[in-house]
């Protein structure tokens, strides 16, 4: 319940900022509008939001106190927009505040589970409602259908298509900012606005919208951590590190993480996504900044650079560790790994064998993982070709995304060990091998939250060992937007259209033929999913992406198209 608790909490945090809609007086002549967007005044053709504008101030007066005019207000959303479950079931709620036995309220409650019958919302309203008329056991049911909601593949489906066109409809997304601009001052219009982001699936309009609350208002940033993290771990990775990068850039002293000592992994990886957007934006300097606004390593920094791709800039941020302590190992493994002849001062190759005493200390992950994989793909050997990399290193770190493929694909090689790899990457690595035990050991949950699976990792684990439980099909609905973005979820929601025998969902195909050259797992799915299909010329091509990249013994007998058992579990168990 903890995601339905922030919708909430951001949804109920309301203001003026669409209050002036109707009478702001913007609409020119012949159709046209002046809109702000972005600071700057666009002319543009007018469209008339009047159900936002409703739901808004049906949003402001209930946070007033005033129910009659909520009512009336959601209503009228409701009007113009009758096909948004969330209008229904805000409505629903609003009335069993003022009387918990009112029938209205219960219509409200079924047009929004006839629009989404796994619409966590609407169950949340009904368990409140239920709540107040003393039904105890109505309440708890149907809090319990709030978190696991049972859903059937075809409101996955819309789902994802929903997610798909509300990604794709900038103008639409352009026309809510450029309204709460109008108000723009109002930390409470941000937070409205990204409430209507979450109940929508739109990650970036939440990290845009967040980006404006954590610059006006201190006291939230702790809450716009944790949403950087959730959107991390739900397959939102360009929007969370997004929204980190803001977050960071705002709050150079660091205070909020200070105030927040039981949210270490929070803070750390709230770094590392903002790290990862700078260097995304090939920002060296804005790197460099981030990195000491939350003390991270400059030779994380730098291998961080290099995993992603960019050497460069890699050997750049690396170079000025080199020089200035050339006993440390992490800076040298990143030099040695990164350059194309020995680094400048001709310590860094020596250093990494011991020649200049290196201190013993545990390096960053990613470190050690750069000095892996440039040798011979990371691949262990008998003759000592992985010495330089034989160092104590840190564990990656839960829900670090750019870490967790590489730690998993580590491991498979035997060289990454089981200390090395969080829950995440264990999950990934099981995946692979076909191994349904450590599936479900991995999907059961743990009462340390912070030590365990991320949303998405979870999904792809509940999707082999679990496929039809109602908290499978919950989670599949919370994150299909995603599958369009994100690997691990188009992996899951495959899966799950196999046990389903239905079509893969479009989305989730794109994103895996589109990363099946350079990702095993996702090759291996198009594999099973092929073969599922009959489809051999698809077959033989993902085979052909797979074959390279294939490590354990399941990935090498679907690549020579052999069935591995275990491999394919959602295929299988049909």
């Amino acid at each position: 319940m903890r995601d339905l608790t922030r919708a909430r909490t951001l949804a109920g945090a309301v203001a003026w900022a669409f209050a002036s809609l109707v009478s702001a007086g913007c609409v020119g002549t012949g159709g046209r509008v002046d809109r702000i967007v972005d600071g700057r005044v666009v002319a543009g053709p007018f469209v008339g939001p009047e159900a936002y504008a409703a739901y808004l101030r049906g949003a402001i007066a209930e946070a007033s106190g005033d129910t009659a005019a909520a009512i009336a207000s959601f209503s009228q959303a409701a009007a113009r927009d009758p096909k948004d479950p969330e209008i229904w079931a805000r409505l629903a709620l609003v009335r069993c505040r003022r009387d918990a036995r009112d029938p209205a309220a219960r219509e409200d409650v079924d047009r929004a589970l006839s629009l989404d019958a796994g619409f966590a919302g609407a169950w949340a309203a009904d368990a409140e409602c239920a709540a107040g008329r003393g039904d105890k056991v109505r309440a708890a049911a149907s809090a319990r259908r709030a978190a696991d909601g049972d859903v059937g593949l075809a409101s996955l489906e819309r789902r994802v298509a929903e997610g798909a066109q509300a990604t794709a409809d900038g103008a639409t997304r352009e026309r809510l900012v450029a309204l709460t601009l109008l108000r723009a001052q109002s930390p409470a219009a941000w937070e409205t606005l990204a409430s209507w982001g979450v109940a929508h699936g739109d990650a970036r309009l939440v990290a845009r919208a967040l980006g404006h609350v954590a610059r006006q208002r201190s006291d939230r940033r702790g809450m716009v951590a944790d949403s950087a993290v959730d959107l991390a771990g739900s397959g939102f990775a360009d929007a969370a590190r997004a929204l980190s990068g803001e977050l960071v850039d705002v709050s150079r002293d660091g205070a909020w993480a200070r105030a927040r000592p039981e949210s270490a992994r929070v803070r750390r990886l709230v770094g590392l996504l903002a790290v990862d957007d700078a260097i995304a934006r090939h920002d060296l300097d804005l790197a460099r900044t981030r990195s000491t606004t939350m003390h991270l390593a400059l030779d994380d920094v730098a291998a961080r650079a290099l995993l992603a791709g960019d050497a460069a800039a890699a050997r750049e941020l690396v170079a000025p560790v080199v020089e200035a302590d050339p006993r440390s190992r992490g800076a040298q493994l990143v030099a040695s790994a990164s350059a194309t002849s020995p680094p400048r001062s001709g310590r860094g190759a020596r250093s990494v064998r011991g020649a200049n005493e290196p201190r013993d200390e545990a390096v960053p992950f990613a470190a050690f993982a750069a000095c892996a994989r440039s040798l011979r793909g990371g691949e262990a050997t008998v003759d000592g070709a992985r010495a330089p990399c034989d160092v104590a290193r840190e564990a990656v770190d839960a829900g670090d995304a750019l870490l967790t493929p590489i730690a998993a694909d580590l491991a498979a090689r035997g060289v990454a060990r089981d200390t090395d790899l969080s829950a995440d990457a264990r999950i990934e690595l099981a995946a692979r091998g076909g191994d349904a035990a450590a599936l479900a050991a991995l999907a059961a949950p743990v009462a340390d939250t912070t030590r365990g699976p991320d949303a998405r990792h979870r999904l792809l684990a509940l999707s082999s060992v679990q496929p039809v439980a109602p908290a499978t099909r919950a989670l599949a609905l919370r994150l299909a937007p995603a599958a369009s973005v994100d690997s691990v979820v188009a992996v899951a929601l495959t899966r799950l259209a196999a046990l389903e025998n239905t079509a893969v969902l479009p989305a989730a195909q794109a994103r895996l033929e589109l990363i099946a050259p350079v990702d095993p797992l996702a090759a291996a799915t198009l594999v099973a999913s092929a073969n599922r299909r009959g489809d051999a010329a698809a077959a033989a091509r993902a085979r052909m992406y797979l074959a390279p990249l294939a490590v354990t013994d399941a990935e090498r007998a679907l690549s020579r198209g052999a069935t591995a058992p275990g491999a394919t579990p959602a295929a299988e168990a049909r």
